[in-house]
């Protein structure tokens, strides 16, 4: 799927981030959208919904990098195996 269908018709209001340890590996990337209240993290290609249900460690214990959409792509292509340096291009935060 080619990336600008990975975000199609996405506002403003939709901010990506990445989740990096201290050794620098991307353990997790989440999406988040400000006007609908939802976050989702990426797994197998697919969109997760995380609820207040949810338990995820990843996020009470690194705090997020903010990134541009084409970390999905990154992401997707590298099965989560990648590190902060791979996300340089990325990476809004810094």
């Amino acid at each position: 799927m080619p990336e600008e269908e990975y975000e199609d018709g996405l506002g403003e209001d939709v901010e990506f981030g990445i989740a990096i340890d201290p050794k620098g590996k991307v353990l997790l990337l989440v999406r988040t959208d400000f006007e609908l209240g939802t976050m989702e993290y990426r797994a197998g290609g697919e969109w997760v919904e995380i609820t207040p249900e949810d338990d995820v460690p990843i996020l009470d214990e690194h705090p997020l990098t903010r990134v541009d959409e084409g970390a999905v792509a990154l992401w997707d292509e590298t099965s989560g195996e990648a590190t902060e340096e791979d996300y340089k291009e990325q990476i809004l935060d810094k």
